[in-house]
């Protein structure tokens, strides 16, 4: 039993996606979404946002599959800093995903003075 579940182990390979998107100041926009091509279950979810534009800004973080079904929302993610969600509902994540998955974030308040790279970095297990 020990051997078996063993092999299944070291079959298992986690791959890092690092999702590169920018609330583009001269788009007059508050909403960015990257679609990728996913098969297996994300495991962790790090957002990385840099200083914004306005008094409280954050940032909504919201994946969904190729049905535009919800597989997780996070709402007021804080700027100028990294935010890793590594489980849900006390959880650890294992999110399944197969086919394209979109990653969109929404700004809370429109970027007026630069361009502002939010990054989305995600692992994902594939068996």
């Amino acid at each position: 039993m020990v051997g078996a579940k063993l092999r299944r182990l070291m079959k298992t390979k986690i791959v890092r996606y690092k999702i590169d998107t920018t609330i583009d100041i001269s788009e007059h926009t508050t909403v960015k979404e990257v679609d990728i091509p996913m098969n297996g279950f994300i495991r962790e979810i790090a957002v990385i946002v840099p200083a914004l534009t306005g008094a409280a800004a954050t940032v909504t973080l919201a994946v969904t599959d190729v049905d535009d079904l919800a597989l997780f929302t996070q709402a007021a993610i804080a700027e100028g800093g990294t935010t890793v969600y590594q489980t849900l509902n006390s959880v650890n994540m294992k999110l399944p995903v197969a086919g394209v998955t979109s990653f969109k974030i929404t700004a809370s308040e429109t970027q007026t003075t630069t361009d502002k790279a939010v990054y989305v970095v995600v692992w994902l297990e594939q068996s």
